[in-house]
């Protein structure tokens, strides 16, 4: 086998043991480990030395996007790095921007909300700051 389909093996299953264990919960972790694969592939997708295998990273890297754009519109991926303990609104922060972390902290507002006191009722202004607002 070619080492270089190895490198790509093993991103692969760095991913998937991110998604395995049977210590706790892990879904706060699936979002990172998606972002870190497709990141790892599509920067070899260019590369001479990954030239064999252009057409299974192209099709990988898509495949990966898609199931990033469904996670990202789900809010229980948001509030899970959220509400982690030791991660926290950290991952956001770092790698989506200043702009998409102070969206899906209104976001995770307006689902707290909602759940405390239902869709349609008026939100009071107080309640960002009671919330972590600014």
């Amino acid at each position: 086998m070619h080492r270089p389909i190895l490198t790509c093996e093993k991103h692969a299953d760095n991913a998937q043991q991110a998604f395995s264990t049977d210590q706790g919960p892990t879904l706060h972790l699936a979002l990172p480990a998606l972002e870190v694969l497709w990141k790892a592939w599509s920067t070899r997708c260019g590369r001479e030395k990954y030239a064999d295998f252009q057409d299974g990273l192209t099709a990988g890297v898509a495949k990966i996007s898609g199931y990033h754009e469904k996670s990202v519109d789900s809010n229980a991926y948001i509030i899970a790095m959220l509400l982690y303990p030791l991660q926290k609104a950290n991952h956001i922060h770092q790698y989506w921007g200043e702009d998409l972390y102070h969206n899906a902290l209104a976001h995770a507002k307006d689902i707290y909300y909602e759940e405390m006191y239902g869709n349609g009722v008026p939100k009071p202004a107080a309640v960002n700051t009671i919330i972590g607002g600014s």
